[in-house]
């Protein structure tokens, strides 16, 4: 046996479960916000590289036009690593869910940058 086949014989196939259909599809990432909701880290990382560019894109719209939107973003992450609210099915569609919370904390922000502003 030569030295290509030894290395080949060592490697471990890896398939990924396919859902059967949508209903299946939209319960597994339930479960997947589910968990990113209750700190696992590496539920939020899947979330951050699936669907960073549209919770920034929320972000962006949220702050209307002021700096920030990275932050809110950031922020998010951290509320879900932080178990600061749970994903709740019956309240709605996680992904619903997902840019509701990012919404929310923008206009936070948003608030308290305008208030900032006041001040000065």
């Amino acid at each position: 046996m030569n030295n290509e086949d030894r290395s080949t014989k060592n490697i471990a196939k890896f398939e990924v479960p396919r859902a059967a259909n949508d209903t299946q599809l939209q319960e597994d990432f339930d479960d997947l916000v589910e968990r990113a909701a209750d700190g696992d880290s590496r539920a939020v990382g899947a979330i951050a590289i699936a669907l960073g560019p549209s919770l920034l894109e929320e972000a962006r719209a949220a702050m209307k036009g002021l700096d920030g939107a990275d932050d809110v973003v950031q922020d998010f992450f951290v509320f879900l690593l932080e178990r600061r609210s749970p994903f709740i099915r019956a309240y709605g569609p996680a992904r619903e869910w997902l840019h509701t919370m990012v919404r929310i904390i923008a206009r936070r922000l948003r608030r308290e940058q305008m208030l900032d502003d006041d001040e000065d």
